[in-house]
């Protein structure tokens, strides 16, 4: 089954939080799970927080060598033949995610790219990353 969900940075503290994304208004709303168990029930609450649409990111549904989620905007190191930073974005021409590199273009990101999340474009400089 796939795992839709996004990630953004709070407007109040500037904090990653990881949930579903929602538009309310004008705002960018991301919200986070909050299970609790009663005795014979299940239910789930969620928390809401507006986050600057900007840093909102959907998890590309990969992890990377060290098992990290990835999400659009990571900065990712690509090893294969490429040994290069790219940054992760969807290209919608191709409905995909993919890796933009400096020096080789827009790629792909297939199961098997060997990658590893070293920042993301938020909280990083690409050039501070080299």
């Amino acid at each position: 089954m796939r795992e839709i969900k996004f990630r953004g940075k709070t407007k109040i503290k500037g904090e990653w939080v990881y949930g579903h994304h929602a538009k309310l208004g004008e705002e960018d709303i991301i919200m986070v799970e909050l299970k609790k168990t009663t005795n014979k029930q299940a239910a789930v609450d969620y928390a809401f927080y507006r986050v600057e649409p900007e840093t909102v990111g959907r998890f590309i549904e990969r992890h990377d060598k060290n098992g990290k989620e990835a999400y659009e905007g990571d900065i990712v190191f690509v090893g294969n033949s490429w040994n290069e930073n790219a940054v992760i974005f969807y290209d919608k021409d191709i409905s995909a995610f993919v890796a933009q590199f400096e020096k080789w273009g827009n790629k792909r990101i297939s199961k098997n790219t060997d990658f590893e999340v070293i920042g993301n474009i938020h909280d990083n400089k690409m050039e501070d990353l080299t």
